[in-house]
């Protein structure tokens, strides 16, 4: 099992990883008024980004860690993603956060 340190290490990752989503770009024009969403979900960038910041650190576990994130909000299950679309979906130029080493140093 964890030691209590890395549980709480984890957790902090975590929080601050849960809503990197909302730093890409659709989202922010999203929230400016300039863009309609259409299907996006921050959530599912969120847990790409977890996913992949969390891999070297937590190992097995990271699948897990992305899924907390993903499912956050609301059951994704109804969304117009699959799960096999997430990496794509984070690829995407819009997706990109600008700078996530910002979020992730706090």
């Amino acid at each position: 099992g964890l030691e209590r340190q890395q549980v709480e290490d984890l957790m902090r990752s975590l929080i601050i990883l849960h809503d990197v989503g909302k730093a890409s770009r659709i989202y922010q024009r999203y929230i400016s008024g300039e863009e309609r969403l259409e299907g996006f979900r921050h959530e599912l960038v969120s847990a790409h980004y977890t996913y992949e910041s969390l891999l070297p650190l937590d190992g097995e576990l990271t699948e897990i860690d992305a899924l907390t994130v993903m499912m956050h909000h609301e059951p994704t299950h109804d969304s117009e993603h699959k799960a096999g679309e997430l990496s794509e979906l984070a690829k995407r130029p819009d997706s990109q956060v600008t700078d996530p080493r910002e979020l992730v140093a706090l």
